[in-house]
């Protein structure tokens, strides 16, 4: 391993001085003006000295850090870099402030490209599309439109979300690593330093397996323009051979979602009003919705882990009645890529240019949850299955009737007294050791309305990037407000330990069980005011005590109680509960 000692600027960028002379440390390189420059950029490349084949057991590695003195700020591409392969290079003017790598002119680059995003900018776009990683082939190594190649892997957002580059020292590191004749395997990592204990302010990181255009490397080489910062440093440039890097885990802050519009081209005669903050947004109408009217929030694609799981909180509020129409109210996460372009109407917001999504709603893998009101049932799903909420699997992110898609839980509101209103939501997906993972929801009107489920689901999806809320007709809503809608990490409150913490039930009440014919399982659920002991007992037509389901002191609250009839024959059985002066009785079948 060793530093880097040949520096200069090339012709693609030198509005700058160097700054290298006799007495710069080997490693060490820098550009610098009287004032910031213009779009026409500065650029630094360092030489490798020689030749380095890409190896197939061991990665090219090369690391340092670099320092901006002024801030590029919240300006397109303000940095990109590069390692490649050029031959015929050759350092006029070495440890001068005109030091200029010469042979370099035009075409002539093989490696590759990054492209970091500062702020809320366009991601970096070329003539190969949108991209992070860029190939360059025998073209311009600082550009995305002349280098020869194109984009290659996923687009990565730097994080925290809109993070912005700003004056400081960055960490930033570079492996390359053959796989096969035709691919290489490129990780990357662009780190602002912290103090320990603190989160950075600044992550742009990942790995792509790159076309193979080289075979080999000899230089590393930075571009920077726009902002305020008026010098430009790497330092302690090294090239090593050795294992690739470790990609760093993204830093996470919490935010709002910020992007909604009208999605797969479900309107319903009503029009998108944006939120006057972050996390809100409304559709509506004079009149209610005459057919489905949906709304999609894009946010950043995570992807979540055991110890940062998603969790998203917010508010939806009904203007004019509730969903009292059968399976009219529905909401989900998922990952899409079919959504589209966003097109934001600033003008008048009148149909059909309303601020939308331009693509469809299919494709869409994630989780949906179709709350009921009144004594409305369960769905069907695609496994043929009846549930309130299950998972979608490439599909219409509404429709549960997909091929794919699949049950997961029959939990129905307890209380259901829906109607316009207020309704806290929250969802949170954690995997689990074992590759599955624990999905948490709940949808509350405190007093009227309380619905929680969790489960364990065995193949859901890994990653989310939108949240939708949509309308069928038939009900008197004449708006939906989502507001304070937050992408967060945690985990939220689901139906086991929901009990207690929803506004307590003002009366005792046992609600009919749910299938019922069933076979052979059911639900019954029941509403306590106060604590105090209860007994739930399943008995025959001839009276006889067949199970007891509950006994014991319980806590105020809206309690669930599953009961598995496997081992008893068809028939009438009745359920009874206890507790204090409260008796109630109701029947329930079973069909085998």
């Amino acid at each position: 391993a060793y530093y880097l000692d040949q520096w200069g600027e090339t012709s693609l960028g030198y509005a700058w001085d160097v700054l290298n002379d006799t007495n710069t440390v080997v490693g060490d390189a820098g550009i610098a003006g009287t004032q910031p420059m213009s779009s026409n950029g500065a650029s630094l490349l360092g030489s490798f000295g020689q030749d380095i084949t890409i190896p197939t057991d061991k990665a090219v590695v090369v690391s340092g850090q670099l320092k901006f003195v002024g801030s590029p700020g919240e300006s397109y591409t303000a940095l990109r870099y590069a390692i490649t392969y050029r031959d015929s290079l050759t350092l006029n003017n070495p440890l001068t402030d005109s030091a200029m790598w010469v042979g370099s002119v035009g075409n002539g680059y093989y490696g590759y490209e990054f492209t970091p995003r500062s702020g809320g900018t366009d991601q970096p776009n070329g003539s190969g599309g949108v991209g992070s990683v860029w190939s360059v082939i025998n073209g311009n190594w600082p550009s995305t439109y002349s280098n020869g190649g194109g984009p290659v892997g996923p687009v990565v957002n730097q994080a925290p979300r809109l993070a912005v580059i700003v004056a400081g020292t960055y960490d930033w590191a570079i492996s390359v690593q053959q796989v096969n004749d035709t691919t290489n395997e490129v990780r990357w990592s662009l780190v602002k330093e912290h103090a320990t204990g603190e989160q950075t302010t600044y992550w742009f990181s990942g790995t792509v397996m790159a076309p193979a255009v080289t075979n080999k490397l000899n230089n590393i080489a930075f571009w920077t323009k726009d902002g305020d910062h008026t010098e430009f440093d790497i330092i302690a440039a090294k090239i090593d051979i050795g294992d690739p890097i470790t990609v760093p885990e993204p830093p996470f802050q919490a935010y709002y979602v910020d992007k909604w519009g009208f999605f797969g081209g479900k309107m319903g005669g009503w029009t998108f009003t944006p939120g006057e903050q972050f996390g809100n947004a409304t559709i509506s109408g004079d009149a209610p919705n005459t057919d489905w009217a949906a709304l999609r929030g894009e946010f950043q694609t995570y992807t979540p882990t055991a110890a940062k799981p998603l969790k998203i909180t917010g508010k939806v509020e009904f203007v004019g009645g509730g969903f009292d129409q059968s399976s009219s109210f529905r909401f989900g996460v998922f990952n899409t890529d079919s959504a589209g372009t966003y097109i934001l109407d600033t003008a008048s917001a009148t149909l059909p240019d309303s601020t939308r999504w331009t693509g469809t709603d299919d494709h869409c893998t994630g989780y949906l949850f179709i709350p009921q009101s009144g004594n409305n049932g369960t769905v069907n799903w695609g496994d043929g299955n009846q549930a309130t909420w299950g998972a979608v699997r490439d599909a219409v992110w509404l429709n549960p009737e997909a091929s794919k898609n699949y049950a997961l839980g029959t939990q129905l509101p307890d209380p259901s007294t829906d109607g316009a209103g207020t309704y806290d939501f929250s969802i949170s997906v954690t995997p689990t050791t074992d590759g599955k993972q624990l999905v948490k929801f709940n949808l509350i009107k405190a007093g009227d309305y309380g619905l929680a489920g969790e489960i364990v689901d065995n193949q859901g999806s890994k990653k989310f990037n939108s949240i939708a809320f949509a309308l069928d007709a038939g009900n008197s809503i004449t708006a939906m407000n989502v507001t304070d809608v937050k992408i967060d990490t945690g985990t939220i409150t689901g139906v086991n330990d929901l009990n207690g913490t929803a506004a307590l039930p003002i009366s005792y009440s046992l609600s009919q069980n749910y299938p019922n014919p069933f076979n052979p399982t059911t639900t019954i659920r029941f509403a306590l005011p106060k604590a105090g002991d209860v007994n739930l007992a399943v008995y025959d037509i001839l009276g006889r005590k067949i199970a007891e389901l509950v006994h014991g002191n319980l806590t105020a609250g809206y309690h669930t109680v599953n009961f598995n009839a496997s081992n008893l024959a068809s028939g009438v059985y009745f359920y009874r509960i206890q507790a204090g002066d409260f008796v109630s009785v109701k029947k329930l079948m079973l069909l085998k």
